[in-house]
């Protein structure tokens, strides 16, 4: 179209600005860069025809909660932020952020800033909502994509501290402020589907069984409840000259790729050979939301053969392993009460010099129907 301009400086520097700020921080709960984030509400404002300004408070605006959140003033980001990118920038951002300290100074416990912002959306502008209603619409819709890409609902409900009931409660809340406030832009009729579907979804006000990843050596994203029982019983398998995968080893987060699951904070596992298997003494931490500290002891074949594992509330494992030279390859069935929950097939194997043991696995939930498989590449390294 005649007149149409598409690139925009202000929005280049806003992005770089972000990316420098976001650069270590990933979504919650997964390996997404937290970039992905902001995008996404730009991409959405731009869609809806926003100005520029409101499309730079959408890339900004994680910048400035968190600065923010560790004690900036409106000083320090008036200097900072609205210098670079336009005060009535920063206005935008700062009506609709949740902030430490109320008009007389004193500090908020963490469910008075949530009420304080909900109570400023009555005299935030117009652009102020349109970004309130878009940072909440890409949180809710992303939310529901990953909903639907799982039949393990509390594998993306665990990711919030709250968990399910009061996070979608959290975004009605925001929805209907903003419609009690006049607020009824287009945006809203998405804003108000996707608020309602997150409402409907499953998980919610249910005992889902959790989804955690980075299970050293087994069950790459097995469930929390599989702490395993001392022993399982074994198939009977002859001896092959295999490598050996004994040691300590502790999971390498800047390698591992985790397809996009849930990424624990650590995880480190002991593993003993035992004749035919190994024994694997794990600590995973998966943060307090998702099951905190976790230890877990189980078994796994050696060499070719098959293992399975009863587990706790009626949930049994099948391993079997077959051996290639220096890589074990291997298939894993996990039930729940019966039913088939998880099928995963991979390898394991060395590094030249013994001191990195990476797993390639791809991982299938049955649950409700065969899903597409999330292929996960872990990496450990020996202490």
């Amino acid at each position: 179209m005649a007149g149409v301009v598409g690139y925009s400086d202000r929005i280049n520097h806003a992005f770089a600005f972000a990316a420098k700020h976001h650069d270590t921080q990933v979504r919650k709960g997964t390996a997404l860069p937290y970039l992905t984030h902001p995008a996404n509400v730009a991409i959405i404002l731009t869609r809806y025809g926003r100005d520029e300004n409101t499309v730079l408070a959408g890339i900004l605006r994680d910048v400035v909660a968190d600065s923010v959140r560790d004690g900036q003033t409106r000083e320090d980001l008036e200097e900072r932020i609205g210098a670079k990118f336009g005060q009535d920038v920063l206005a935008t951002v700062l009506a609709v952020t949740v902030r430490n300290i109320d008009d007389a100074g004193v500090e908020m416990a963490s469910d008075e800033r949530k009420d304080d912002l909900i109570a400023r959306l009555a005299a935030a502008s117009e652009a102020s909502r349109w970004l309130c209603a878009a940072h909440t619409l890409h949180n809710t819709s992303a939310i529901l994509a990953d909903l639907k890409r799982t039949t393990f609902a509390d594998s993306v409900w665990s990711r919030f501290s709250r968990g399910a009931e009061p996070t979608a409660h959290w975004y009605r809340r925001v929805y209907d402020r903003l419609s009690e406030t006049g607020f009824d832009a287009p945006i809203m009729a998405e804003l108000r589907s996707a608020v309602e579907r997150l409402e409907q979804s499953p998980g919610r006000g249910a005992a889902a069984v959790p989804l955690v990843t980075g299970l050293a050596l087994v069950l790459c994203a097995a469930l929390s409840l599989a702490v395993a029982s001392a022993s399982g019983a074994q198939t009977p398998a002859p001896k092959s000259k295999a490598a050996d995968f004994s040691g300590v080893w502790t999971l390498n987060l800047a390698k591992s790729d985790f397809g996009g699951q849930p990424v624990p904070r650590n995880d480190t596992s002991k593993i003993v050979r035992k004749g035919a298997v190994y024994q694997v003494n794990q600590t995973g931490d998966f943060g307090e939301s998702r099951g905190g500290i976790q230890h877990t002891s189980y078994q796994w074949p050696a060499t070719d053969g098959e293992a399975t594992t009863p587990l706790q509330q009626g949930a049994e494992l099948h391993v079997k392993v077959t051996m290639k030279g220096d890589t074990s390859q291997f298939t894993t069935e996990f039930t729940y009460q019966g039913q088939t929950i998880l099928k995963q097939s991979g390898r394991d194997y060395l590094s030249a010099g013994g001191t990195m043991l990476t797993r390639e696995t791809d991982l299938r939930q049955m649950q409700g129907g065969d899903g597409e498989p999330v292929h996960m590449v872990l990496v450990y390294n020996r202490q």
